[in-house]
């Protein structure tokens, strides 16, 4: 999961068939089953991530409202916070915390 804190993305789905979910607000958040031809949108600041739903590859065409690309990506943000924040924040175990992921990850299987 990711977001984008300086545009909006459109995707154009070329082939496959995948999944999009949109974190829009607190407790809002959309998904939308995507096929070739189709188009999908993520407004600026919002979380979302994108899943392969089907057997074959999925290709996808992606473009942004500004000429300098930015993601903040979940995994990199949950590194750049220290343990207690996190602890008390999402109300988890420094042993959970421990668990999380200690570098960015892009695309995961």
């Amino acid at each position: 999961m990711h977001w984008h804190p300086n545009a909006d993305e459109w995707q154009y789905n070329i082939a496959g068939t995948a999944e999009m979910t949109v974190f829009l607000a607190e407790g809002e958040a959309v998904t939308e089953q995507f096929e070739a031809g189709d188009v999908g949108y993520a407004p600026m600041g919002a979380g979302h991530y994108i899943k392969n739903t089907g057997t074959d590859v999925y290709r996808i065409l992606i473009g942004f409202n500004s000429g300098h690309y930015q993601a903040i990506d979940l995994s990199e943000w949950l590194t750049g916070n220290p343990e207690a924040l996190l602890k008390s924040n999402f109300s988890i175990s420094g042993d959970l915390v421990q668990k999380l992921p200690s570098k960015k990850l892009f695309i995961v299987p």
